[in-house]
């Protein structure tokens, strides 16, 4: 009755913080357009229902909300215009050469791209032609402090840069291009129409190993904030405190979701994101399950292999959303190494904790109640996946 008890305390504490415990990194995409007369065109690409919260528009509502209802959150925007343009006064600072630029009075919004997204732009004139971009950016962190912006830059000429802006990363400085630049395809992305080859050059915040780096950080970013993959891994190891255990768990969950992870990127497989949330989620259960059902479950790496494959195609539904499709073998292999090193870490903190509990009395009482509140967890992920995201 004691575990009952205590079961039912830390599920009243879950779900009074649930909203807490769902990975959901909110992402933009900008699109920055620099004219020969000195005026710098920035448009933002991002969740409408994320824009209307950030800016005060609205409070902050669970994700699902505004389903049914775009309608009514494309009019909030449309007359929201005033409040989004000292959003942007706050949160965005544009210098040419060193100098402010002036922001427009007047926003443009379009939201042909709805419910997925929507488009805020404002024109900034910095009085004469640049030779050089300076970027503050502070929006949507207040919200989400794991917000990610990836961006482009267009010089006169269509020459093309690219950026990012992250929680480490809140301004870049771009230098204009100088004349002879190599050409490569610019990448195109949700909201935007695709763009013909142009030239190209490296740009503060887009070298290549700058950007390696950046991404090897979302890779890390997105697993350690990931709880429901967390909770996975966790669930597996609960079920084999064993550090040969523990070892196979960890490759064959690592192969596997490597796996599906390159064949999504690719193109090879296309499963619906609901499809596969909704499936990590019972996949979280099924282990929890039988760590309550079973005391020494034989072959979980088998477990963590079938599952990992599962799991792959919830890191490839991230890493799409980010729109790095200009390098697409050097942002597979950054991501994916950022994942296995925030998940190594992960297992290195909690290996010896694991091999220390394995031989206390208490063991098998305290892993069934562990895997009880994670059972909970996962099923309620479950229907909420499937019902109301």
């Amino acid at each position: 009755m004691r575990i009952l008890h205590l079961l039912l305390v830390a599920l009243a504490v879950f779900f009074g913080v649930q909203r807490a415990l769902a990975h959901d990194t909110s992402l933009a995409s900008v699109q920055v357009r620099v004219s020969a007369d000195g005026k710098v065109d920035f448009q933002l690409f991002a969740d409408p229902a994320f824009i209307a919260e950030d800016s005060g528009l609205v409070e902050n509502r669970p994700k699902g909300a505004w389903k049914g209802r775009y309608n009514t959150l494309t009019k909030l925007l449309r007359q929201g215009a005033p409040a989004l343009r000292g959003w942007l006064d706050a949160g965005l600072e544009v210098r040419a050469d060193g100098h402010l630029c002036k922001g427009a009075q007047a926003i443009r919004q379009d939201f042909k791209d709805m419910p997925t997204e929507s488009m805020v732009a404002r024109v900034y004139d910095c009085g004469a032609p640049l030779t050089s971009l300076s970027m503050r950016y502070q929006l949507f962190f207040k919200t989400d402090k794991t917000h990610v912006a990836l961006g482009n830059v267009f010089w006169p000429g269509d020459v093309m840069g690219d950026f990012l802006f992250d929680n480490i990363t809140h301004e870049v400085r771009l230098k204009a291009p100088e004349s002879g630049a190599g050409a490569r395809a610019a990448p195109s992305g949700a909201g935007k129409t695709a763009a013909p080859r142009r030239k190209s050059q490296p740009v503060a915040g887009g070298t290549f190993l700058s950007r390696f780096w950046h991404i090897f950080l979302l890779g890390i970013e997105h697993i350690l904030t990931g709880y429901d993959h967390i909770l996975f891994v966790l669930s597996l190891i609960i079920g084999a405190p064993w550090l040969r255990q523990i070892v196979k768990v960890v490759t064959a969950f690592t192969i596997s979701h490597s796996l599906t992870l390159a064949l999504a990127w690719f193109g090879v497989i296309d499963i619906p994101s609901w499809m596969v949330e909704s499936a990590i989620a019972a996949s979280i259960a099924v282990v929890a399950a039988q760590n309550m059902l079973v005391d020494k479950p034989g072959h979980r790496w088998m477990l963590a292999g079938g599952f990992g494959l599962i799991h792959g195609l919830g890191f490839a539904t991230a890493l799409k959303g980010l729109d790095l499709r200009d390098n697409v073998t050097m942002t597979l292999l950054a991501f994916n190494l950022g994942v296995e090193t925030g998940q190594l870490s992960i297992v290195l903190a909690l290996a010896p904790v694991l091999i220390w509990w394995r031989d206390k009395p208490w063991h098998r009482t305290t892993a069934v109640f562990l895997s009880g509140i994670i059972l909970a967890i996962a099923l309620f992920w479950m229907v909420q996946r499937l019902f109301f995201s």
